[in-house]
């Protein structure tokens, strides 16, 4: 099921438009998400096949786990220029999380990105294969908020689309 306004499926290129928004479903993941993440779990990773179509973005959201108000979030990962910045709520950073600069990424190239986060709360991202970023980020993941939807190409609000082909997100709920 596709929004007929939002999207349009092109032969040989896939799926064309707005950012993908999953809406209940999204609501649903988010919250089966944060039981995985938060309550089976105190480690989690992420990974993505993405090519960026371009450095011009100056706040292109790749994902973000959000409610369609700004200023508030669980997890996100936005492309600014060169540099992907990976924002993530813990119960020391308050409700809009705190931005990390995680690694560079250049346009018209498959990057391969990948976050941990351990019990002992150390996070990684490597681009490429290569540590890209590393560091400790104090504070639990207990105040990740149920219900907020998973935003794919955009912000759940729609202010900041992302511009390239994203190939796989994959959620785990250990460090890989």
């Amino acid at each position: 099921w596709l929004p007929q306004r939002r999207f349009t499926w092109m032969e040989e290129l896939g799926l064309a438009g707005a950012a993908l928004l999953i809406g209940a479903l999204s609501a649903a993941l988010s919250y089966a998400m944060r039981r995985m993440l938060v309550q089976a779990s105190r480690e989690f990773s992420f990974e993505a096949w993405i090519d960026p179509a371009t450095l011009e973005l100056t706040e292109g959201t790749l994902f973000n786990i959000a409610p369609t108000t700004p200023g508030q979030q669980n997890l996100a990962i936005t492309q600014q220029g060169r540099t992907l910045d990976l924002t993530m709520r813990t119960s020391a950073s308050g409700n809009d999380g705190s931005l990390r600069n995680t690694g560079s990424i250049v346009p018209s190239q498959l990057h391969h990105v990948v976050y941990l986060r351990d019990e002992d709360n150390k996070e990684q991202v490597y681009v490429d294969g290569l540590l890209a970023y590393s560091t400790q980020r104090s504070g639990s993941m207990n105040n990740w908020a149920n219900g907020y939807g998973l935003s794919i190409a955009n912000s759940t609000e729609g202010a900041n689309p992302w511009v390239g082909d994203l190939y796989l997100l994959a959620f785990y709920s250990k460090a890989l």
